[in-house]
């Protein structure tokens, strides 16, 4: 019998994009299923190339007289690397963002997975300091230009050797500033076994019982239920949007549900939005299901992943608890994909493909009948409309289980403040708040958007500011104990340099930092209160792989009076001994460059007020800001979403903004100015040129190129293009129009449906 293949390369580009066929060996013809992974020969030097089997067929007569094939070499997994509803997925976003089937099967199976025989990963490479004894030389002197650079040596001065993969993780760097400091010979690589560990956050089999639901909870556990019982008519019917205020309960509602899933043989998903409540959720999850939980985030090893990873697919673990990537999870009989605080940015990846999770989830739920939850406090505009018109069913939970109340929220105009003569980052009430809580011996969260400690170094005479030589930026103000490591530090690229003594423009010596930042304001704390106890949560402090969690896990158990921090803090987290909290300048989060600016600030504001008062103690929140008649604010203080969606919507409508249009992104970059603006002008031409040609996408509105909002980062010039459509199937077709353009070399092109 003859048995052939249609295989998918995995490092193929959109030319070659293809399902290519090879003929299989007598000896693996029984052994041949979709979805495993292959090695095959391709082109005319028959490279050695992976491939994932999308087919297994018998080819007719007329393939057989007609076409020349070439045997495939090597079977390399027994067992499928992707399932069925996987496979559909891959065609799904190929269509939908414009990527290769690589780029799409990339998502969805873990590093270290491209070996003969499917067992993981044995041995990792690895990277150490040669020199450790000259850290703190290299901290204080101008060898290191990048702050990517700085957070490896500290990383590695904290954790000696460790493996490569765990270091590009912890530090968010790719491989370039290793290469980089090897250069310098301040690190060198070696290889090393991968130790045989398991997920730090793995859960024993002590099953905790379920709480009690309130009204409203039963009302939401047994409606979803209901439609989980039910045969698919309309695919609305399978989504819920759990609307919640803060501290409502809804992780209870999403683990009752979950049980009641696993019950009948299926699988769940649950995502969160930040890899800091990834070991919170776990631990509650765990705590209810023990070892059928399975974690997925970017903190684990290459070991730690594949381990999970593999856990899932042999069906080992049934409920999967973890950040974005954990969507394409390898489950069997998918029956719930549940997206916590949903409205989150951090669902976007901003890498090719640039997918938003709660799409893929969608497309997921499609193709598999599974039930999707959308659970938040501050849903996303889009999210709450899809309810308004028949797309997604609307439950609400409209109180605190227990005693506990919503908190007691104060406006605190900071212009009386400096009308009174306190120039203090802490107002008076908030200080007066903070000193009676420590008295009774609770907690303090204190939210300020802005890691570093000021945010602008400039000078008091002439008005300079320092701006990154490679973006068009300002540099952030990082001060250092000692003050030898003060640096300036662009956000951006990484770029560092030690801050002037004299202005380079005037000469003034009159140069400093303005603005504040999570450090300024960690130190104005310790100036007030010298004997409490702070803990910083900014990236600036989370570089360490397990730092979330030991930072967490410290203001957990008391080990801290006051936790300051960025959004990291402001969702999520339930402390019940923390009674105040201070947004400390609500200001920085309104009126920036995007439509999403209020709603943002809204989301933020609400979910970080609602860190007070989850135990059984009033909480109090203040709001410190110079404008106190922002809608935002407002609706924010008085936890009301349904009056900040109100003064939204119209605006939103105006603007043909989603959710009343989608719109697409199209991002040219490039090392030469003129080059990137020629190309764009040519990129946007030729848009329009396709528009005309085709009836279907009559309703596009293609806006002229213009430079970014940001116009050079990392010495990359940047034009953008926007869409508008009521369709994102006919942004999807001029975004793969776009993708086959033959660009010049030095350009760079990017894609985005629906950025964030």
């Amino acid at each position: 019998m003859t048995v052939w293949i249609k295989a998918a390369l995995r490092d193929s580009n959109l030319q070659f994009d293809h399902l290519y066929s090879w003929s299989v060996p007598e000896n693996l013809i029984n052994n041949i299923h979709p979805g495993q992974s292959v090695l095959v020969p391709f082109g005319a030097g028959n490279s050695h190339r992976e491939a994932v089997v999308w087919k297994v067929y018998s080819p007719d007569k007329e393939e057989l007289s007609t076409i020349r094939i070439k045997p495939l070499i090597e079977l390399l997994d027994k067992k499928p690397i992707l399932k069925h509803d996987q496979m559909q997925l891959v065609e799904a976003m190929r269509l939908r963002y414009a990527c290769t089937y690589g780029d799409a099967i990339k998502c969805m199976v873990p590093a270290g997975t491209r070996f003969k025989g499917g067992s993981g990963p044995k041995t990792g490479r690895t990277v150490k300091l040669v020199d450790p004894s000259c850290v703190d030389d290299l901290l204080e002197g101008d060898q290191l230009t990048n702050i990517k650079q700085i957070r490896v040596v500290e990383f590695l001065n904290a954790y000696g050797e460790s493996f490569v993969q765990d270091v590009l993780e912890a530090c968010q760097i790719s491989e370039s500033p290793l290469k980089t400091l090897k250069e310098k010979s301040i690190v060198a690589f070696g290889r090393r076994d991968l130790p045989a560990e398991i997920s730090e956050e793995a859960a024993d089999d002590v099953i905790e019982p379920p709480l009690p639901p309130t009204k409203d909870q039963m009302t939401a556990i047994e409606t979803i239920l209901k439609a989980a019982d039910q045969p698919l008519d309309k695919q609305n019917d399978r989504e819920f949007l759990l609307h919640g205020i803060t501290g409502s309960g809804k992780t209870e509602v999403y683990m009752q549900v979950a049980e009641k899933i696993l019950a009948h043989g299926m699988s769940a998903i649950i995502l969160v939005p930040e890899i800091s409540l990834t070991p919170q959720m776990t631990n509650r999850f765990g705590r209810r299901f023990g070892s059928k939980v399975a974690v997925l985030h970017s903190r684990l090893t290459q070991r730690q992943r594949w381990n999970e990873w593999n856990r899932i697919r042999c069906g080992d673990a049934t409920l999967v608890v973890g950040a974005r990537s954990a969507i394409f999870a390898p489950v069997d009989a998918l029956g719930l994909i549940v997206i916590d605080e949903e409205q989150e940015h951090t669902y976007q990846s901003e890498t090719k493909p640039r997918y938003h999770a709660g799409a893929i989830a969608r497309l997921r739920t499609r193709d598999t009948n599974a039930i999707l939850v959308l659970g938040s406090a501050t849903p996303a505009v889009e999210t709450y409309y899809r309810t308004t018109v028949g797309k997604s069913t609307l439950l609400q939970l409209a109180d605190r289980p227990g005693s506990a109340i919503l908190p007691q929220t104060q406006i605190v105009d900071l212009r009386a403040e400096l009308a009174a003569g306190n120039r203090s980052v802490f107002s008076r009430p908030l200080r007066e708040a903070m000193q009676q809580a420590f008295s009774k011996g609770e907690q303090c969260m204190l939210f300020l958007n802005r890691r570093g400690y000021a945010g602008v170094f400039i000078c008091r005479d002439c008005g300079s500011a320092v701006i990154c030589p490679a973006c068009d930026v300002t540099m952030t103000y990082h001060r250092s104990k000692d003050q030898k490591r003060d640096r300036l530090t662009c956000h951006y690229c990484g770029h560092t340099e030690r801050p002037p003594q004299i202005c380079p423009q005037c000469g003034s010596d009159q140069v400093g930092g303005v603005g504040i930042g999570t450090q300024q304001a960690e130190q104005a704390f310790l100036d007030l209160f010298p004997n409490r106890r702070v803990l910083r949560m900014d990236q600036d402090t989370t570089t360490g792989r397990l730092s979330h969690h030991d930072i967490l896990h410290s203001f957990q158990h008391g080990e801290a009076d006051v936790l300051i921090g960025t959004q990291m803090i402001a969702k999520g987290h339930d402390f019940p001994t923390v009674t105040v909290v201070g947004i400390l300048l609500a200001d920085q989060l309104l009126g920036l460059n995007d439509f999403r600016a209020a709603e943002r600030a809204f989301q933020l504001i609400t979910q970080a007020a609602g860190r007070a008062g989850r135990g059984d103690k009033t909480g109090y929140v203040y709001i410190q800001t110079y404008d106190i008649d922002h809608y935002a604010l407002i609706c924010a203080a008085e936890q009301d979403y349904t009056a900040f969606y109100n003064w939204e919507l119209p605006f939103r409508k105006t603007m043909d903004y989603p959710p009343f249009g989608f719109l697409g992104l199209v991002g040219i970059r490039s090392t030469e100015y003129s080059l990137g603006q020629k190309t764009a002008k040519k990129v946007e031409q030729i848009m329009r040129r396709f528009q005309s040609q085709y009836k279907c996408l009559k309703n596009v509105q293609i806006l002229s190129v213009c430079p970014a909002p940001i116009g050079r980062i990392n010495n990359r010039y940047r034009w953008q293009i926007l869409l508008k459509s009521p369709s994102d199937y006919e942004i999807a077709l001029i975004f793969h129009r776009v993708a086959r353009l033959d660009l010049p070399d030095k350009v760079y092109l990017t894609l985005q449906l629906d950025p964030g």
